[in-house]
């Protein structure tokens, strides 16, 4: 019977160990990586890029809608090649992917539409954007102006590069990064071998003997009981989660951009990206550790901590940017 027992803690250990999932991490121009709390988005050189809170800054040439605006907050950076000559804004993430998003104006004057952008991924240039103003008066929120979906599993950095050297004027108004990180659980121990099935009549396997069993049989215990009360937690919680998701799903940015440009032939220009993820408002991580729907706008009095600032503890509460599990 123990025999018996052993061997379906191993097969629930195995499940439980081998598991992971992948998270969109969001990370808001502004505020602070929600999960890390310890990485954000650094601009080159500080005073040529220009923070817009809740309204367009005094002296910035761009209008976006802020209702439309990641968090309420985005960059500008308005490159010209008779003036600075460098125009970075970067980020430090640990993942598999990342998505650049970008709101991009339309507009020939106040704001110049022109947009053009290279990116780098570990110092190596990867892809470029650009886009030409067709001279509407308009703008295009959450547009993913570069999208890498293969990166290996480890540290990197993500560069966006404003403008090139003896070009045109380029203006670029930077919402979010959003990062996809694998959360794997620790695997079976290397010395384990596959699981080894009992035969059908009941008896005890000659390969497996008693003594293994009883080194085995409390670790398997450990991962399985941490995998049944991951289940009944998903139970639990699975029905109000769905409910929130379903009523505040967002269009995601692809066909908002298809719907944006209509039928002006942008579809062609450089720099169309495709199946990126959905800007579906903010996540925020509770001390549980599961995802909860929030909207994108905080609070009163819960203004979350800028990039160098602090902890961004009263952010999360506050219903920051932050963490979606991705869908395999």
């Amino acid at each position: 019977m123990l025999t018996t027992v052993g061997h379906w803690l191993l097969v629930l250990a195995w499940l439980s160990c081998v598991y992971s999932a992948l998270v969109n991490i969001t990370v808001d121009d502004y505020y602070r990586d929600p999960l890390t709390n310890t990485s954000w988005v650094t601009y080159t050189p500080s005073a040529s890029w220009k923070l817009s809170l809740g309204t367009p800054c005094d002296n910035c040439t761009a209008r976006p809608d802020a209702s439309h605006v990641y968090y309420l907050t985005w960059h500008e950076g308005v490159y010209d090649a008779d003036g600075v000559p460098n125009m970075d804004a970067s980020l430090n993430f640990e993942g598999v992917a990342v998505y650049v998003y970008c709101i991009i104006p339309r507009s020939t004057s106040s704001p110049d539409g022109n947009v053009d952008m290279q990116f780098f991924l570990d110092g190596q240039e990867v892809g470029s954007y650009s886009r030409p103003p067709n001279g509407t008066d308009t703008y295009e929120y959450d547009v993913p102006v570069y999208v890498n979906k293969s990166l290996s599993a480890g540290n990197h950095v993500i560069e966006l590069h404003n403008g090139k050297v003896g070009g045109n004027q380029s203006t670029v108004l930077l919402d979010y990064i959003t990062y996809t990180r694998d959360t794997a659980v620790e695997p079976v121990p290397s010395n384990f071998t596959e699981p080894i099935w009992p035969p059908g009549s009941g008896g005890l396997s000659p390969q497996l003997h008693s003594a293994e069993n009883a080194n085995i049989i409390p670790i398997a215990i450990g991962c399985s009981v941490g995998f049944i009360a991951a289940v009944i937690i998903a139970a639990i919680v699975w029905p109000r989660l769905s409910s929130l998701l379903k009523r505040r799903r967002r269009l995601p940015p692809s066909a908002q951009y298809l719907q944006s440009v209509g039928g002006d032939g942008d579809r062609g220009e450089s720099g169309w990206v495709a199946d990126a993820p959905a800007s579906t408002g903010a996540a925020a991580v509770s001390t549980t550790g599961l995802v909860e729907r929030t909207a994108s706008t905080p609070e009163s009095g819960g203004t979350p901590q800028a990039g160098p600032g602090p902890s961004t503890l009263a952010a999360r509460n506050a219903g920051a940017p932050g963490v979606e599990e991705v869908a395999r």
